[in-house]
């Protein structure tokens, strides 16, 4: 077994025992945050399962219904995801909170889903959020943008850094009192990226492998929705486009990547024939951000739901943190066609920054260093 130790920003610390190979899965994914030892009083522990619940015939069909199983362990909430039916991880809220894990080829991916949930769930509870959204910078401005999936936000996010912009996040970011923190920086440059971009493709040079197979894929995607029912097509970017996973560090080395930063603007990104800003009603905004971060945790809503049932205390809905976080900020709408020109949405994103007032000094790395915890 490898000890490993996270911390993500003083936030919420990690303790966890693993395989060498979840071991360097954890290592390779979370390197900005990797601490030297594991912390003496963590938030959330990653140990091997001991003894495991035998699930009964009602736990078999939460699974199937759910996809985990709820098993009270002396009135204390215990969440146990089962694979071939067996326990394969136990959640248990704690604190601390537990991952008791089932070692076995491939249990990173398992444990990583657990701990991307402890992480929401914590930061919650302090009054935070692991946002789905973006944040960069320009001219010590920040802007913080979110939208649904396919609108084009990583699009923006290029093209924002090909003019320069800084960097914080494209997907996912810490939010806590008002202030971003950066969550991954890697970037999963899929076909829809690359396709029309040749300055993208001269940026990553392992990029020639995906658009030699880029026509024939498109093909494939466009016979499978034709011919293949509904209900059993699968998951085109699983199988068809998995992407090329990157940094922002090696496609824009000359980028500045921001430790923190207090945004200035929020935008909501959202569809319409045409492009334009408008000022917005800063409950309309937190009400649709917090309804875009419950479809980024659509995953884990039944789960939620189930703790609140047995009785698991509950943090504050987003729509109240988001409230509280981003107090102070101006509210935009940025309405373009979805999948649109990012060149249009920078252009946009440039127009709200406008008429804003610089906010507090903001703290970055120098180009060329990691961002949180280097």
């Amino acid at each position: 077994m490898v000890p490993l130790g996270l911390d993500f920003h003083g936030f919420i610390t990690v303790a966890a025992d693993l395989p060498p190979e979840a071991a360097a899965f954890f290592q390779k994914t979370y390197a900005p945050f990797l601490i030297s030892a594991p912390p003496d009083r963590p938030q959330v522990v990653i140990t091997p399962l001991g003894a495991a619940p035998r699930p009964t015939e009602s736990g078999h069909q939460m699974q199937a219904l759910y996809g985990f199983w709820m098993a009270d362990d002396d009135g204390q909430p215990t969440v146990a995801f089962l694979k071939q039916g067996a326990v394969d991880l136990l959640l248990e809220l704690g604190p601390p909170l537990m991952l008791r894990y089932r070692p076995r080829p491939g249990i990173h991916r398992r444990i990583n889903v657990g701990l991307t949930f402890a992480l929401h769930w914590l930061m919650a509870h302090q009054g935070g959020l692991l946002l789905h959204g973006a944040l960069l910078a320009r001219e010590g401005r920040g802007i913080l943008f979110a939208g649904r999936r396919g609108f084009g936000k990583t699009h923006t996010t290029l093209e924002l850094l090909r003019r320069g912009w800084d960097y914080l996040a494209d997907d996912k970011l810490f939010l806590h009192g008002g202030e971003a923190r950066p969550f991954l920086d890697t970037i999963l440059i899929r076909d829809h990226l690359l396709a029309g971009r040749p300055w993208l493709a001269r940026r990553l040079p392992q990029s020639g492998q995906l658009l030699r197979g880029l026509a024939g894929r498109q093909w494939l995607r466009g016979w499978l929705r034709t011919h293949v029912p509904q209900r059993l097509l699968p998951n085109e970017d699983r199988l068809l486009n998995r992407g090329l996973p990157t940094t922002v560090a090696r496609l824009f080395p000359e980028a500045t990547r921001l430790t923190r930063k207090r945004p200035v603007v929020v935008a909501l990104l959202q569809g319409g024939s045409r492009g334009g800003v408008a000022e917005a009603d800063p409950q309309v905004v937190l009400t649709r951000l917090a309804l875009l971060q419950r479809l980024a945790l659509a995953e884990f809503t039944h789960l939620e739901w189930m703790l609140q049932l047995h009785g698991a205390a509950q943090p504050p809905p987003p729509e109240t943190i988001l409230a509280d976080t981003l107090a102070g900020c101006a509210f935009r709408i940025i309405t373009a066609p979805p999948g649109g020109a990012a060149e249009q949405v920078g252009d946009l994103l440039e127009t709200c920054l406008e008429s804003c007032t610089l906010p507090s000094p903001s703290f970055a790395n120098p180009p060329g260093r990691n961002s949180p915890g280097s």
